[in-house]
């Protein structure tokens, strides 16, 4: 799949109430189908609301997002975690519709990366009359031709131990308390590999870690942002490794990491990843695909309404 680069021609309009708008739940998020007839009242309510459903596959919810796009549809409002939305954003993305978030996953880190609102009331605002932005798409392909998108991070280590660990039943039932449970477990049982990081300019790095982070937008997880000037609309990605992963990462928390020679810390258009053992990936949040991958971000294609 192809994006349209810099695909937000309208960034900046203001969306109406009066536009066709679907509504997407996921039935496996923390309040999922439960909640899913509220939900679906209150938007119709303030949106002109020409369907709702909760796809319960992400097959189904792609085929969702294409069907409401044939319809006319030029807002998708998705109830979900990370792993939803950028699912829905490799749909989305260069077709010019707006995506709504309503955050019901777990981290929700793309979520606080735009900065929405914590009360109901003050999300609905946005979502029937907010701004539109054109948030930068990171794209992950392996060596096999598949390919998702990210609107995070796309890591290998660690964390994407500790996504095998977090199952959506746990995160579900323990919500943010899943993951200080699951971390030390993920500590113990995630051996270092050796990683290669190919650049377009023809740099190689390579070297032994942990934990690496291909990061596309403004949050690594939750509010911890990826450095202090991280963003999702400059069309960079940015590239680090926490070798030593206490240090390195409590510098991360104080954004020194860009700094220290362990980290590797690059800023780049894209990146082919390898590493020995070859591993899979956590992409945000969702374990997926195998090294070798190339990462590469799509500026501005995905437009998205957020507050100013």
């Amino acid at each position: 799949m192809t994006a349209r680069e810099g695909a937000g021609t309208d960034q900046g309009r203001r969306v109406s109430p009066a536009e066709p708008t679907v509504l997407l739940v996921n039935p496996a998020a923390r309040r999922g189908a439960a909640d899913f007839p509220a939900l679906r009242d209150l938007l119709a309510g303030r949106l002109n609301l020409v369907g709702a459903g909760v796809p319960n596959t992400p097959e189904r919810l792609i085929d969702s997002v294409g069907d409401a796009l044939a319809r006319g549809v030029r807002r998708v409002v998705v109830a979900g975690g990370d792993g939803t939305l950028s699912c829905v954003a490799g749909r989305l993305q260069g077709t010019g519709a707006a995506l709504g978030v309503v955050p019901w996953g777990s981290g929700n880190t793309f979520a606080c990366g735009l900065g929405l609102p914590g009360r109901l009331p003050d999300l609905l605002d946005v979502l029937a009359e907010g701004r539109v932005h054109a948030f930068d798409v990171g794209w992950v392909e392996d060596a096999g031709g598949a390919a998702r998108a990210f609107l995070n991070t796309v890591t290998l280590g660690v964390s994407q131990r500790l996504a095998t660990l977090l199952t959506p039943s746990v995160k579900r039932r323990l919500g943010w308390l899943a993951w200080p449970l699951a971390i030390r477990r993920a500590l113990r049982s995630t051996r270092r590999v050796t990683v290669r990081l190919s650049y377009a300019d023809g740099t190689v790095d390579a070297f032994t870690t942990r934990q690496l982070i291909v990061a596309n937008g403004r949050s690594l997880a939750g509010p911890l942002r990826a450095t202090p000037w991280a963003s999702g609309e400059d069309g960079r990605l940015e590239v680090f490794s926490l070798g030593t992963f206490g240090r390195l990462a409590a510098l991360a928390v104080l954004g020194r990491h860009v700094h220290d020679p362990e980290s590797h810390y690059r800023i780049c258009r894209s990146v082919e990843v390898a590493c020995t053992p070859p591993s899979s990936l956590d992409v945000d949040g969702d374990v997926w695909g195998r090294t070798p991958v190339a990462c590469r971000v799509l500026p501005g294609a995905l437009d998205v309404l957020a507050p100013r």
